[in-house]
């Protein structure tokens, strides 16, 4: 889990960002070889936000849960969700996972 400064398209960035970066293309291909997974989130669809002068408001999905095959296949019910901002530019993000009734939570 963490920030990955990486969109992977328009529906991923309050601008609607054009066209997917090569550094996008570059982080799917990684996540492929490494047969990582992308955990679909609830909650606030952007994970960090900014209001800058120049630009004004922008916000975009750039944090993620990423989990491997093991790990799905160990924790067989596996959620997340994207809490409001505090005082962080990020929003956390609190994962949950369960496995023959033994529940995990963590926090980003």
């Amino acid at each position: 889990m963490g920030d990955f400064n990486v969109v992977f398209g328009a529906h991923e960035h309050s601008r609607g960002a054009r066209n997917p970066s090569r550094p996008s293309h570059e982080f799917r291909a990684f996540l492929d070889d490494a047969h990582l997974h992308n955990i679909d989130t609830a909650g606030p669809q952007f994970t960090w936000v900014t209001h800058h002068s120049n630009h004004g408001y922008m916000a975009a999905r750039l944090d993620r849960v990423l989990v491997n095959d093991e790990f799905l296949d160990l924790w067989h019910t596996t959620s997340a969700i994207v809490l409001p901002r505090v005082s962080s530019d990020h929003h956390p993000i609190v994962g949950e996972h369960c496995m023959h009734g033994s529940i995990r939570v963590y926090l980003n």
